[in-house]
């Protein structure tokens, strides 16, 4: 049995701050000890860890790998996760371990077993919850040291695009301290940062000197990834690749001096998920639906947001706010345009207020200046075209013109708006819809997008929303909503998220296309199109990963920036991924906020 270890070099964890960048003071102490635990292998070769293959063979049902994005040589970043550990609210503590050499993984490995298999006492199990980074950059058999928090545009370096996606995951993972776990061959030794505002206590002297994992374990409690906050980290050597007892010693100090409070990181993502879709909502509108030129569907989606949040709410000062935004339309001060597909799908924020206007020249003028963006879908005699204009055979057309035809063809009566909405969505399904149900992007390549099938779940719902159940095409219409939502489904993670390609998980959890895929099941479950038993699972678990990470101030998680056609699977998995506001995701965010506010009371 270890040696005990001297009431000086107690770990305690003091309250946490609410400030957003540093975490309260945290002062850690153990003393070393040099027995090993009975029963556990020696482990001395270094190889690789394969996380699916331990997973296996530990064999506890609440343990999955899970991806967290790719090295530059294009391998999974795999951490093994307790699935207890998804649930932010929950009352255990979350370890996270990481290593990131092939001789550090195998002691990381080793304390999983132990963990999880039947030595360790319940008194750990039943208070803790142990997850793991086998290794940051697979296939390295040593770690390198890199500056923390990563710099350069996420997720797109070559050099250190593995530790962006890292440092991002552990910022969502929010656990409760991470240890860094790296191999030695002297006694154990234990590494605690020293923080700006206090000196640390029964700290043990470095015989190596600085490890490469000091530098992710001090930027830990200083700097707050995904803007969360902070995380307790220290960093331990172990006595030889495979050695596992640090983990025990570890628990022992923890259970007795632990202050039980959880990470400021896991704080903020608690109160992230306390807020109501309205209340979510209501903080959005400090930021986004407070512009509208030039015309576009991005600040339409927003004001359409707001419209909708101000019939929620009854709060009419919404409503006023896009009012007064629309007035220089309605003046004919400023002319919309219809130079692309986004400014034509910008046309959808005068259709939204016809609906709500009632008939007279107040409603025409709003159909009079909505009129135009539709009617690019006939010829000069009157005719259908083909396909509407500016469609640049991407997906995301289908949502472009789709919806405003339809509301066009809802408010005036003319059929001739439905014929021509159907006519552009199949010829758009006929350019991008694949064999298995989702979209690509383009004719390009076969790339499945995120936004590109967000795009067509959220336009197909919004047609559906004022299409005429008379007209025969629109059991079709229905068909191919379905049809998309059922491939979509299976393609969810853990997490509750959509990948910014949707059937690769190392791509990043991208946000929009989250927001825009439960914005249509939420609408087709509430509608009746979808059936609520198959698809309300799917609505429950993508609600909590919305809301976690849409901060009060409007910051976000991961919104990918403007895309067009690309050529290649590398250039959707190396679109820039955001932090912070951006009105493209602010939108989303809004739609989808006040769709859940409608779904939620009539889902209990």
């Amino acid at each position: 049995m270890p040696a005990s270890i001297p009431d000086a070099f107690s770990l305690s964890f003091p309250p946490q701050t609410d400030h957003a960048m540093h975490t309260s003071q945290l002062l850690l102490g153990l003393a070393l000890t040099t027995a090993i635990l009975s029963g556990l292998p020696n482990v001395t070769a270094a190889a690789p860890i394969d996380a699916n293959a331990l997973v296996q063979q530990i064999g506890n049902s609440q343990l999955m790998a899970m991806s967290i994005g790719r090295t530059s040589e294009n391998q999974s970043i795999t951490a093994i996760v307790h699935r207890e550990a998804l649930n932010l609210t929950g009352k255990k503590w979350r370890i996270l371990l990481i290593a990131d050499s092939t001789s550090g993984s195998q002691s990381l490995a080793q304390a999983l077993r132990w963990f999880y298999q039947a030595d360790a006492p319940h008194r750990f199990s039943d208070q803790w919850i142990v997850s793991a980074v086998p290794q940051i950059s697979p296939g390295k058999a040593s770690a390198e040291t890199h500056a923390f928090p990563p710099a350069g545009t996420y997720y797109q370096s070559d050099r250190v695009v593995e530790h962006q996606y890292v440092w991002r995951w552990i910022g969502m993972h929010a656990p409760d301290l991470v240890v860094y776990v790296q191999p030695g061959n002297a006694d154990r030794e234990w590494y605690y940062p020293r923080q700006a505002d206090a000196e640390l206590v029964g700290q043990t002297k470095s015989q190596q000197g600085p490890g490469p994992g000091d530098a992710l374990v001090d930027a830990l409690v200083q700097h707050a990834p995904c803007g969360t906050g902070t995380v307790p980290a220290i960093r331990v050597t172990t006595q030889g690749p495979g050695n596992a007892e640090f983990l025990s010693e570890l628990l022992k100090r923890l259970q007795q001096n632990f202050g039980r409070k959880p990470s400021a990181a896991r704080q903020a993502l608690q109160s992230r998920l306390d807020r109501t879709p309205r209340e979510i909502a209501t903080q959005l509108t400090a930021s986004y639906g407070r512009k509208l030129q030039p015309i576009s569907y991005i600040p339409t989606l927003a004001c359409v947001g707001r419209i909708r949040l101000s019939e929620l709410t009854r709060d009419t000062a919404h409503r006023q706010a896009v009012n007064r935004l629309v007035a220089p339309y309605l003046t004919g001060k400023i002319q919309p345009g219809t130079q692309n597909g986004s400014s034509v799908a910008g046309h959808l924020i005068f259709t939204e207020l016809a609906k709500r206007t009632s008939p007279g020249k107040a409603r025409e003028r709003l159909l009079a200046l909505a009129r135009p963006a539709a009617d690019l879908g006939f010829t000069s005699t009157g005719e259908l075209r083909q396909v509407m204009p500016h469609h640049n055979e991407m997906s995301d057309a289908v949502f472009m013109s789709g919806p405003l035809l339809a509301a066009m063809g809802q408010l005036t009566g003319e059929t001739k708006y439905f014929d021509m909405a159907i006519r552009h969505i199949r010829y758009m399904r006929q350019r991008c819809h694949r064999a298995d149900g989702i979209y690509r992007h383009s004719p390009l390549n076969q790339t499945a997008w995120g936004r590109g099938n967000g795009f067509p779940a959220l336009g197909l719902a919004l047609c559906l929303s004022v299409w005429p159940e008379q007209r025969q095409d629109q059991a079709e219409l229905v068909t191919m909503f379905r049809e998309h939502m059922a491939a979509l489904k299976g393609y969810q993670d853990a997490t509750g998220c959509w990948h910014q390609i949707i059937d690769n998980s190392d791509s990043y959890r991208e946000f929009t296309c989250t927001c825009m895929i439960t914005f249509a099941m939420a609408r087709g479950v509430s509608r009746g199109w979808l059936q609520r038993d198959l698809y309300a699972p799917h609505i429950r678990r993508a609600w909590p990963a919305i809301q976690s990470r849409i901060a009060a101030n409007g910051s976000l998680v991961d919104v990918c920036t403007g895309t067009g056609k690309q050529r290649s699977a590398k250039a959707y998995h190396q679109r820039k991924a955001i932090l912070g506001r951006d009105d493209r995701g602010g939108a989303m965010a809004l739609m989808v906020c006040t769709e859940m506010a409608v779904y939620l009371p009539a889902a209990d």
